[in-house]
């Protein structure tokens, strides 16, 4: 609580930026401990607690192994979603560390599975860094998008999406090790720690859970301006890294009146994953300032800087000016802003939003610094 939180390279441990996140829960239990009975094992394999440092250097990742000698073997732990709405995108996030072998696996069982047999597999390739994709059945579960991303101490979390149909409730194994044929009791192992499951279409940064599920709430970065502010002239600066994946739309700024809870006297800067972004404030502006369709590609880096100056108010975005200036109609009183990750107080912040840097300056920066500040 009112701590920053940031996100980091997984690998090197740079800092990136500041992480700005919606609010999310993690439906499963015991996220870290296998062991528990929220868990079900497969009869063939079992689980050897805080075997291994896990990727934030704690003591609680945890070996799962086969108990037996059959050829074939593909022992799990698995997750049933109870209540899964039906139709709905859910994200399936787990940390996974090569044992003996070099492949493991993720099974996506949808609502549809019990009366057509059909399921979604992930093959995670530790060695190649890669993920195989492959459906089996005809089911109404669907693959909608996978990721694998490298940490450090030979750990990798995995991540997909999917819709996981209608029907009954959906299940989800997670298979540490891949083998042929073991050659002893305990001779095939791998590591895991740190399962996820959220109702959402990306998946958000690591919420650890014991006996129930935990939400975290959303970020809510801001800045009440003191004395510094000047009310009639501004520019604020903010550099968005990419690796975002933006719902229909969000929104990246605000700068509001004091007490005011509506959209109108706001000044409002609104992402699209179409490739938009648009400036707006009815109240405030005389017209909306929007750039082109197409004019981001999602995933982009983006540095966009806002001037009000002079009774107007200009935006520039990745080197450019966004069309022409724009009328003022009343900007007294803004006394807010805010770097957002999403639609005003609701759902629709991306995932993972890291915000590299964040500037307010008391004075409209002339437009040959605002093209070379926003320049890529």
């Amino acid at each position: 609580m009112n701590k920053p939180r940031y996100t980091f390279n997984p690998e090197t441990g740079e800092r990136l930026g500041l992480l700005v996140e919606e609010q999310r829960t993690n439906l499963v239990s015991w996220s870290e401990d296998f062991s528990q009975s929220f868990w079900v094992k497969s009869f063939d394999s079992a689980i050897e607690s805080n075997a291994v440092l896990a990727p934030d250097g704690t003591l609680t990742a945890d070996k799962h192994y086969n108990t037996n000698t059959f050829p074939g073997g593909s022992f799990f732990i698995r997750a049933v979603l109870t209540g899964a709405l039906d139709n709905t995108n859910y994200s399936t996030s787990v940390f996974l560390k090569k044992g003996r072998q070099p492949l493991a696996r993720v099974l996506i069982f949808g609502k549809s599975f019990l009366t057509d047999d059909s399921y979604l597999t992930y093959t995670i390739d530790f060695d190649n860094e890669s993920v195989a994709v492959g459906v089996f059945g005809a089911g109404n579960a669907t693959h909608i998008s996978s990721k694998l991303e490298k940490y450090n101490n030979g750990w990798f979390r995995f991540s997909c999406v999917n819709n996981l149909g209608s029907g009954s409730d959906p299940f989800i194994d997670f298979q540490s090790s891949i083998w042929l044929i073991p050659t002893a009791v305990g001779s095939e192992f791998g590591y895991i720690w740190g399962a996820q499951i959220e109702q959402a279409s990306t998946p958000s940064s690591y919420i650890p859970t014991q006996a129930s599920a935990v939400t975290r709430a959303a970020d809510n970065v801001s800045r009440v301006l003191g004395g510094e502010f000047n009310p009639s002239e501004m520019t604020v600066y903010t550099h968005i890294k990419g690796g975002y994946t933006p719902p229909s739309f969000c929104t990246l700024l605000v700068l509001s009146k004091s007490n005011t809870s509506f959209n109108a006297d706001r000044i409002i800067i609104n992402l699209a994953t179409t490739g938009w972004i648009r400036l707006e404030g009815s109240n405030i502006v005389s017209s909306a300032i929007v750039t082109p369709t197409s004019f981001f590609q999602s995933n982009e880096e983006i540095k966009y800087a806002l001037t009000l100056g002079n009774n107007t108010i200009k935006l520039f975005v990745n080197g450019s000016q966004i069309g022409t200036s724009v009328a003022l109609k009343d900007a007294s009183d803004l006394v807010f802003v805010r770097p957002c990750g999403g639609a005003w107080e609701n759902s629709l912040i991306p995932s993972r939003l890291n915000t590299k840097d964040f500037r307010y300056y008391p004075k409209a920066l002339p437009e040959s610094e605002c093209l070379a500040l926003t320049k890529l």
